[in-house]
């Protein structure tokens, strides 16, 4: 087990900090801390670290309560390189980081959060949490990410709310319990140092006393009565093969993007959204948030229309190799002299039927409507399109490209329900608007860097697939992250707080 290299960015009073000094000097974490950051030259933390022996350092903000200028954020980075920790702990600066700050980081980035997430993320969580009604919250020790608290859960605590108890009574007796789950959380994030990035993905959620329902080659699902619980797992396909390894992260990321999809466009058409917080879940899922939280939602069940509704704005895939064959793509027209990556005159509708095994088919609108019948194959292309217009034209804002997306839709109390995932990068391919050009092949957000490997070693796309190498794992792993923090930007955890 190799000694922790902790690096401690802090802010206010740091308790935190001051702690994880105590566990190392006390010989309870095995490692030493390099070095306390802090954004306030005033800050008391600053003070007791260099009682303790620590080297300090200021980072100055933007302005008060703003993130780090850009200066600052350079200063910060080459800290990090020149003092080479193994792990940053955040200690009440997670406010002042941006997502875009964390990817260059290249080490794990830490922190504790006072709510068992993701239930109450952001700033005030104990007040909220007594404010509805919940008898029992606690802390949350987590991965950090683009999302900020929507990172992987390492360790969680629970502490029943007494009856009549302030959000400050309530935060003086969380605090020690956060003090300790920072120590444990690290313990076990240095005991699994070892291990590589595909071993970190979760590729199975196992319950003892609860099997799921229906396994596919990312999601689980369990069928609740009139709901379902749909749980995103990092497993990976590719070609219609699961592959050994898993993508850190992917099933919370995927799951976030749909969140914010879903809760985006609900007013174009219903959708089977009900939560994804662990918490609202029934038994034995609400007591597992380790497994659930952030890759799992709870939704209404619907009868599902047997078509993939697949909206095209732009020419790639099998509608690129069907125009080359025909000139149309699933019986439309398009004009001659079109190009690979070519923008389309408008987009289109083009569905495929929907496989349970092996590849779905591309047919004509015609054919959709002896499947659907004639009424709803129009509503179901009408909402499709609009769909497809309003995110595109978000991804657009973000310096996105929606390329094209595939929807599914069922039907529920006789009205059309929008189900599945919504516009995630598995569904949909985003390019990089900064970077397109047409007549080439697109680098997309989504598993393409897994594919490109295989088709570079020639894989016959039949089990049992070959093994990836670690950096291409870490590769994707990126790819997703960066997806989630260019189309849900801050929204996907709400106000970043002050720990």
């Amino acid at each position: 087990m190799k000694p922790l290299r902790l690096f401690l960015l802090a802010s206010g009073r740091g308790s935190h900090a001051v702690n994880l000094i105590h566990a190392v000097r006390d010989g309870r974490l095995r490692g030493s801390v390099l070095r306390v950051l802090s954004d306030r030259p005033d800050a008391p933390v600053l003070r007791e670290s260099r009682a303790l022996g620590v080297p300090v350092s200021v980072l100055e903000p933007q302005r008060a309560g703003a993130r780090l200028a850009p200066e600052a954020e350079q200063a910060l980075l080459a800290c990090i390189e020149a003092e080479r920790p193994t792990v940053i702990a955040l200690c009440g600066f997670m406010k002042l980081l941006r997502g875009s700050t964390l990817d260059r980081v290249g080490v794990p980035v830490l922190n504790v959060h006072p709510s068992l997430l993701p239930a109450f993320r952001g700033l005030d969580a104990q007040r909220r949490a007594i404010e509805a009604g919940v008898r029992e919250t606690g802390v949350t020790v987590h991965l950090v990410d683009a999302g900020m608290d929507t990172g992987p859960v390492l360790l969680q605590r629970t502490l029943s709310i007494r009856p009549g108890e302030s959000a400050e009574q309530l935060a003086a007796r969380l605090l020690p319990i956060e003090h300790e789950a920072y120590i444990e959380a690290l313990r076990r994030w240095q005991e699994g140092d070892s291990m590589t990035e595909s071993q970190r993905a979760l590729r199975e959620v196992t319950l003892a006393d609860r099997a799921p329902d229906y396994r596919g080659k990312v999601r689980d699902l369990y069928l609740l009565g009139d709901a379902m619980l749909l749980v995103a797992t990092d497993r990976l396909s590719a070609y219609d093969v699961i592959l050994g390894e898993g993508i850190p992260g992917k099933g919370r990321v995927l799951t976030q993007i749909s969140k914010f999809w879903f809760e985006k466009l609900a007013g174009l058409v219903p959708n089977h959204y009900i939560s994804c917080d662990v918490g609202s879940f029934p038994e034995p899922f609400r007591s597992r948030p380790d497994l659930f939280a952030g890759r799992s939602m709870l939704a209404k069940r619907a009868e599902r229309f047997d078509v993939e509704c697949v909206v095209r704005g732009y020419l790639a895939g099998s509608g690129w190799k069907e125009y080359q064959e025909s000139g149309e793509v699933c019986g439309v027209r398009l004009p001659a002299g079109l190009s690979l990556s070519s923008k389309l005159p408008e987009p289109i509708f083009t569905p495929a039927t929907k496989a349970d095994e092996g590849h779905d088919e591309n047919i004509s609108f015609d054919r959709m409507k002896t499947i659907v019948g004639a009424k709803r194959a129009e509503e179901l292309r009408a909402t499709s399109l609009a769909i497809y217009n309003a995110a595109a034209e978000h991804a657009a804002d973000c310096g996105l490209i929606l390329a094209d997306t595939k929807f599914e839709f069922g039907e529920r109390d006789g009205e059309i329900m929008w189900i599945d995932e919504a516009l995630s990068p598995d569904s949909s391919r985003y390019w990089l608007r900064s970077t397109y050009r047409e007549g080439v092949a697109q680098d997309s957000f989504d598993k393409q860097v897994i594919r490109d490997y295989l088709d570079s070693i020639q894989w016959n796309r039949t089990p049992p697939p070959p093994a990836l190498p670690p950096e291409v794992v870490a590769k994707a792993a990126r790819r997703y992250e960066e997806a989630l923090e260019m189309i849900v930007g801050t929204n996907v955890a709400g106000p970043k707080a002050a720990r």
